[in-house]
């Protein structure tokens, strides 16, 4: 759908790709993964086993029933990457933003996979215009209608893998300035979504600042849902998935270091 004529989606559509989202979820939940063995690249064993989420899809029929909110006992233990991959989506991406934070399109609009300035004055446009077309959405207060009103499927789905995350007490990696939206649209709408998410990176686009203070809120590292600042700063804007993976064998490490019972034990 046109986001300069109207809502993105229908709110059955909304609905319909955050099911999307949460099933997918789900099911790597269930997935049993042996001992020692690899999952998607990363160790099955501790709190640092990766799936990443894979098999979504642009339905736009009714949703299902709502997926069960609990994990088998027997699952391995998940670390889910979340990542994108698409055409433009940085535009909708930066109506979102825009949409939550009031920011303007100058600010969370930037060049993507390379737009020249005309391009860029474009994109801004395209971005202020369907903020303009959605004003009652935009302005509900309601995080959902927003994400209806100029979201796309994937963001739809990706903010439904951060609710169902949240329910089953997964932790989520945020990849960059697309997945980041989404993460903030499920921010939004459940505050509680923010104690299990790690940000990756801090993307090269321009509303990444914006993005980030927005997903940090006004928690303190105090609070149980604080959010600590993106791990790397290394000017990438790829999306795909790529700095979340990145950031896989940190946490690794951080939870090896953690568990160290002694030096001998990190010199071994």
């Amino acid at each position: 759908r046109n986001m300069l004529a109207g809502a993105a989606m229908t709110p059955e559509e909304c609905e319909a790709a955050m099911r999307v989202g949460a099933e997918a979820v789900h099911r790597a939940s269930t997935v049993q993964a042996p001992n020692n063995s690899s999952v998607h690249g990363a160790s099955a064993d501790g709190a640092s086993a990766a799936h990443a989420l894979n098999g979504s899809s642009h339905s736009q029929t009714q949703p299902e029933p709502s997926v069960p909110s609990s994990t088998s006992s027997n699952a391995a233990p998940l670390l889910l990457c979340l990542g994108e991959l698409g055409i433009g989506n940085t535009t909708a991406a930066a109506a979102l933003l825009a949409a939550l934070t009031g920011a303007s399109p100058a600010d969370v609009c930037g060049r993507g996979t390379g737009l020249d300035d005309a391009g860029l004055q474009v994109k801004q446009d395209a971005v202020a215009a369907a903020l303009q077309a959605n004003t009652a959405l935009v302005q509900s207060g309601c995080a959902l209608q927003a994400l209806q009103a100029v979201g796309g499927l994937e963001l739809a789905a990706m903010a439904g893998a951060c609710l169902e995350a949240e329910k089953l007490n997964i932790p989520v990696v945020v990849d960059g300035f697309i997945s980041g939206a989404a993460a903030l649209a499920a921010v939004r709408h459940n505050p509680g979504v923010r104690r299990v998410l790690f940000l990756s990176h801090r993307s090269a686009e321009r509303g990444a600042a914006i993005l980030i203070a927005a997903l940090q809120g006004s928690s303190t590292s105090c609070e149980s849902n604080h959010l600590p600042p993106p791990v790397l700063d290394l000017q990438m804007r790829l999306g795909e998935g790529t700095g979340a993976l990145l950031m896989v064998p940190l946490l690794k490490a951080a939870c090896s270091i953690m568990n160290m019972a002694s030096l001998a034990d990190a010199l071994s």
